[in-house]
């Protein structure tokens, strides 16, 4: 996904800087590493024309996008003779329709720099800071004593306000913001504090307001909610099963027991025992160590959270070596799939720039080739002369790797059942049919196209997340196919699930969930399903069945990696985009 569309929440720190500029005032915040705003201008040019100008050091040619509350401005420009002696750009112009409406009504904006090959993002600055804040909306308005409720509150002229209600047993924690519209907001509803409606005052530099109409109400705490009172034994290993007893009143009947993610958790006692439940813990190998709430649910609702437990450090999980195989020759960011050509070599995509990383069966680029279309994603062979390519949005393509006349061939998009915003595509029979799977990312579907009758499309699963091109959206990503079993395993990004499709029954079952950003998926030589998080650097290992094998830090970060590959050899390549490279992965 590009990553213009990467939807983000930046925390904002203490005033650094007022500055006044024509007809507005701007106030800086704490710095972060990469780019950084010295200064922000909002005025009308010799046309009449009103338009933004950002200031500052660590900008990229080309490479730098300028955020409005948190939406990528439609265009950034870089302002000639306002450059660095290395070249570097230090102005930058925003081209967006919100500025006009900025100036004009004189709320506050957010402003920030992106850095998309780094993705580091520049400190914020607040167009407006003063601007008077208003009250006129709550998503949760009540709440009883004794539990916590998150609420949004809704307005204008939010950013970098405090929050308080009338009485007292009420504690408001205000959380991080880019949108000066809304406010996220976390209630500790005191067991003790009083029943009753109360007023909400919010303030910020530009002065306080309180919504009189607008008010919270606290009701009577539930004296019918189990209570649960310790746990023992209180800590248990990772990749452990431990038996464990819950003490506690009104626990009569309990149908769930929570004690965070990576622990799963069956009950053993008999309904009828109102002060203990003995349990069954299955601790992952891949749990959080470290201190979590246990609570347990009956149907009088659920306990209080305020009984610990601890997951400790198990065996230590066996380590991942990245060796480095194939490199972009220009660093150009995207590199998306890798497949293996018949002869041996290997053919990369790279997304952004709609090109072929071609290399030898040693990893040495031999030529770059560029398509007429638009995005290239990914890529499969199915004789030497020909492969087949999916290009975002809307086009499906054939390609011809005979040297006298290399190049790319359309396949008409209305002929192929509907195909829109494809991802990934699988070969199903190598070299014996040409047909493949493709996860259509536009649609929310898995479909099985034959490209020699261009009109087989065939529905095999849907119902998957929809990708957007706003990316605010993630959707259906790799595929891999087990051909024994004929099922279709697929990465749905959105949900952060690993799914099991039946290709003759069409059913789905989810195996795995808890991803923050799956992408790449391989069979690996073993019979284990191998999946890159993007969203924490992580490889996992699972069974075809969804169990836990290993987990695996590659030590790249987030955003950093993409597509999975098995070669005819049974070795194992990761897409590391953030260094424009391919790893071969071994495990130690």
């Amino acid at each position: 996904m590009s990553p213009y569309s990467q939807k983000f929440i930046s925390k904002l720190f203490g005033v650094m800087t007022l500055l006044v500029v024509t007809g507005l005032a701007f106030q800086s915040m704490a710095q972060s590493s990469g780019p950084n705003i010295g200064s922000v201008t909002i005025a009308r040019n010799g046309s009449g024309k009103v338009q933004a100008t950002v200031t500052g050091t660590g900008f990229v040619n080309n490479g730098s996008v300028v955020e409005i509350n948190g939406i990528a401005a439609k265009k950034t420009k870089s302002i000639k003779g306002g450059a660095l002696p290395d070249g570097s750009p230090t102005r930058l112009r925003p081209v967006d329709d919100r500025i006009e409406a900025i100036n004009t009504s004189g709320d506050q904006a957010v402003f920030q720099v992106l850095n998309t090959s780094s993705q580091a993002r520049s400190n914020t600055f607040i167009a407006n800071p003063n601007a008077k804040p208003s009250l006129s909306a709550m998503s949760v308005a009540a709440g009883k004593a004794g539990t916590t409720v998150a609420t949004v509150l809704e307005g204008k002229n939010l950013v970098g306000a405090t929050v308080a209600f009338s009485g007292n047993g009420i504690t408001a924690t205000v959380g991080t913001t880019n949108n000066p519209t809304r406010l996220p907001v976390t209630l500790i509803l005191a067991g003790d504090a009083q029943p009753g409606s109360r007023t909400i005052t919010i303030t910020t530099p530009g002065g306080t307001v309180q919504n009189d109409s607008l008010r919270f109400v606290i009701t009577a705490p539930d004296e019918t909610k189990p209570v649960v009172s310790g746990i023992s034994p209180s800590n248990g290993k990772q990749g452990t099963n431990l038996e464990v007893v819950i003490s506690g009143f009104r626990l009569n009947g309990p149908t769930k027991i929570s004690i965070g993610g990576g622990i799963t958790v069956v009950v053993r006692t008999a309904a009828s025992n109102d002060t203990q439940i003995s349990a069954l813990l299955m601790i992952a190998a891949d749990a959080a160590p470290g201190t979590r709430t246990v609570s347990v649910t009956t149907a009088n609702g659920i306990s209080a959270e305020n009984v610990n437990f601890t997951v400790e450090a198990g065996t230590p999980a066996p380590t991942v070596t990245l060796t480095k195989f194939i490199e972009s020759p220009d660093k150009t960011p995207d590199l998306y799939h890798m497949t293996e050509v018949p002869d041996g070599s290997y053919a990369v995509t790279q997304y952004s720039t709609r090109s072929l990383v071609l290399a030898n069966s040693a990893g040495t680029v031999t030529q770059v080739q560029r398509s007429s279309f638009l995005l290239v994603s990914s890529i499969a062979f199915y004789s030497r002369d020909v492969a087949y390519t999916t290009c975002v949005p809307t086009i499906l393509a054939s390609r011809s790797f005979r040297p006298q006349d290399f190049g790319f061939e359309g396949l008409p998009p209305g002929n192929l059942g509907g195909v829109s915003n494809p991802r990934y595509m699988m070969g199903v029979d190598g070299l014996i049919s040409r047909t493949f799977f493709l996860s259509n990312g536009g649609t929310g579907e898995i479909r099985l196209i034959d490209p020699d009758t261009r009109s087989t499309s065939k529905v095999i699963a849907n119902g998957f997340t929809l990708s957007s091109t706003d990316a605010n959206t993630r959707g259906l990503e790799q595929l891999a196919y087990d051909k024994k079993t004929r099922t279709i395993f697929a990465l749905d990004s959105g949900k952060g699930t690993l799914v099991a499709v039946d290709e003759v029954a069409g059913s789905q079952k989810v195996l795995r969930s808890g991803f923050k950003y799956p992408f790449g998926l391989a069979l690996m030589p073993n019979g284990n399903l191998l999946v890159s998080d993007r969203g924490d650097g992580s490889l996992t290992e699972v069974t075809t069945a969804g169990q836990l094998v290993n987990t695996y830090d590659t030590k790249q970060g987030a955003d950093a990696l993409r597509g999975l590959f098995v070669n005819s050899k049974g070795e194992i390549f990761l897409i590391v985009d953030k260094v424009q490279t391919v790893f071969r992965v071994t495990f130690n």
